[in-house]
């Protein structure tokens, strides 16, 4: 039977995690080259900036910090700040896959009653994120270089935590994407299955960090996989974001300004007691049709996208005193 815990056994598994940790932090250096024009397009306004993708360049960017902390700590051979660049990268780390859930609470149109218990449900992840943050340190010891150690409970438990919150933010998301699916737009389907392959991504790389965490080999096997998971996770997310992105910029879209829209499932609401002109202007640039309607002391908007071949007519009534659903022919 194999000693886990002798001398050649960690010293083989600390090769391995070395390794490891380089073919990962080239992976994400790879991933982060192309994504470039991605960033690109933002900055000379191909594409649009939305608040959501605040928090993709805060994983985005605290994922390349890390890994250049990575780098430096397995290749340096002066003496460093071992404490405080294992800190960084312990809140970075977590930060990494924390931010990525925020742009959730769109589906639900920033709904107080989502909003509330998600953003209790991350301040307490984030809890656990810092407990592991306190529970890590390191030190240099010369010949070696900086030796790292944290608690095994603090990482089993982070993982366990991200996988719970992530099951329930796919379950929110759910909910209401499948309350406001319609013949309309691909769009909740292409939520609805980006989240559950990006859970599903979560789950198979979070799950045998933690199966390694609650083994306790060795102290080396033990973070084994923890490294991998986290950027799994994070280029899955990006990716995600990305191909969100990249869906609403090239597809057809009905872009409607309206009084105080309702979703799930009217497009109108009942009882407008203002009166409106509407004038309607229809455009097709980039084999998009784009309805924009002028109103005068109307506020909101709703966006809804259609599939290339599908065409509506809307009539909107001269005396538009009750606007509902029934008007769309």
């Amino acid at each position: 039977m194999v000693n886990w815990n002798s001398p050649e056994e960690i010293a083989r598994d600390e090769v391995i995690v070395e390794r490891l940790i380089h073919i990962v932090c080239g992976v994400y250096l790879w991933e982060f080259t192309i994504s470039l024009d991605f960033e690109w397009s933002l900055v000379t306004f191909r594409k649009r900036f939305t608040w959501p993708l605040v928090p993709y360049f805060l994983s985005h960017y605290f994922a390349l910090g890390v890994t250049i902390a990575f780098l430096f700590l397995m290749d340096a051979h002066t003496h460093l700040d071992c404490r405080a660049i294992i800190s960084f990268m312990a809140v970075g780390t977590g930060s990494m896959a924390g931010f990525n859930r925020l742009p959730r609470m769109v589906v639900w149109s920033m709904d107080q009653r989502c909003v509330v218990p998600l953003c209790l449900l991350l301040a307490s992840h984030w809890g656990v994120i810092l407990w592991g943050v306190i529970e890590t340190g390191g030190f240099w010891q010369p010949g070696v270089g900086c030796i790292r150690y944290t608690s095994n409970l603090a990482v089993l438990v982070t993982f366990i935590c991200a996988i719970c919150v992530d099951a329930i933010v796919l379950a929110l998301c759910a909910i209401k994407l499948i309350g406001i699916a319609n013949a309309w737009s691909r769009l909740p389907n292409l939520l609805f299955k980006d989240g559950l392959i990006y859970f599903i991504v979560v789950l198979l790389s979070s799950l045998p960090s933690a199966i390694m965490v609650g083994l306790h080999l060795n102290p080396v096997m033990d973070v084994m996989l923890a490294t991998p998971a986290t950027y799994i996770t994070v280029i899955a997310a990006c990716r995600a974001v990305r191909h969100l992105s990249d869906y609403s910029n090239d597809t057809p879209a009905i872009v409607m300004s309206l009084s105080a829209p309702r979703l799930p499932g009217r497009l109108f609401t009942r009882n407008v007691t203002r009166r409106a002109s509407l004038p309607v202007m229809i455009t097709e640039p980039r084999q998009s049709i784009h309805i924009d309607v002028n109103t005068r002391g109307l506020t909101g908007g709703v966006l809804l996208s259609v599939p290339p071949f599908y065409e509506k007519c809307i009539e909107f009534p001269s005396n538009p005193t009750s606007l509902d659903s029934d008007h769309i022919a």
